[in-house]
């Protein structure tokens, strides 16, 4: 069980620093195949047998995640169902919303939010009586999300704000999974900034990414550099080149670093369009240098 724990551990550091299409990764599909699934069939008292089932459902869940950001859509998904089939079969309904947020977070990266919010309303129905406090704040996070990109700026202020009511309320000292252990008010911070950038409200987008504060750039590589990339789009948004060149050279420095096709492939995401003519903050119009205008590019249509 250690083996299997540690393995999943491992695979979500490797996953948030270097992405999911790095090598390393590969590891967690071996030990899902060859290790813990084989282990399912094998006799095991009741208590042990519950265990194994949401440890594999976790291994399962972060292969998924990483086959997502290696660009392997149709692998993410087999792995999804696979776990949510995995935690269903050992009673974990606490895994089980884990597991359909975040298939859902990944669903509005497809695309689908309609979709993506029909399962974080249902990851959150289904855990409300079961589900840790901090799980149901993520359920809630994920469902304000999917209501920002269906352009819901009432819907997805009451969810965000239901996923801090949830956070708020989890008992100092309270002993949650480690899995659920970058699942913080820094978290939500970091979200916020999609969802007011989402929403086109550049100003609030980038309060909250002040308020998310700087997060490890060593453990949170993707994670930092992506924010960095939805700031460099508000500042867009709010016409202000100065902010926007900081915030995307700083993204754009970090997601070198990362092998996810997330990364490169941001440009060709959004909609949110580039900014090609700036003001200073002093209001002053700025025409871009050709290299300003390459890197508004790169950020100013970046998710």
């Amino acid at each position: 069980m250690k083996e299997l724990t540690d393995a999943a551990k491992q695979a979500r550091v490797w996953d948030a620093q270097f992405g999911g299409a790095n090598w390393r990764l590969s590891s967690i599909r071996r030990c899902l195949n060859e290790r813990a699934l084989p282990l399912l069939d094998a006799r095991h008292s009741e208590a042990t047998a519950r265990e194994l089932f949401s440890i594999t459902a976790e291994l399962s869940r972060v292969a998924a995640r990483a086959a997502f950001d290696a660009g392997h859509s149709a692998a993410a998904q087999q792995h999804f169902v696979q776990a949510l089939r995995l935690a269903r079969a050992g009673g974990d309904i606490e895994m089980g919303t884990y597991v359909l947020t975040t298939m859902a977070l990944h669903t509005i990266l497809e695309g689908a939010p309609d979709q993506a919010l029909d399962m974080a309303q249902g990851a959150f129905h289904r855990g409300r009586r079961h589900a840790s406090r901090r799980v149901l704040a993520f359920a809630k996070l994920a469902e304000a999300r999917a209501l920002a990109h269906m352009g819901d700026a009432i819907g997805a202020s009451t969810a965000l704000s239901r996923a801090e009511s949830w956070l708020d309320k989890i008992n100092p000292g309270a002993r949650d999974a480690p899995r659920l252990s970058y699942v913080t008010h820094g978290r939500l911070a970091a979200d916020a900034t999609k969802i007011f950038r989402d929403l086109r409200k550049p100003k609030a987008a980038l309060g909250w990414s002040r308020q998310a504060g700087e997060l490890s750039d060593v453990h949170q590589t993707r994670a930092v550099g992506l924010r960095m990339a939805v700031a460099a789009t508000a500042a867009c948004q709010a016409r202000d080149l100065d902010q926007a060149l900081v915030h995307g050279d700083r993204a754009l420095a970090l997601l070198q670093r990362v092998e996810s096709t997330r990364a490169p492939d941001l440009p060709r995401r959004g909609g949110h369009g580039p900014c090609p003519v700036g003001r200073r903050a002093s209001g002053e119009r700025l025409p871009a240098t050709p290299e300003q205008a390459e890197l508004i590019t790169e950020v100013g249509r970046a998710r």
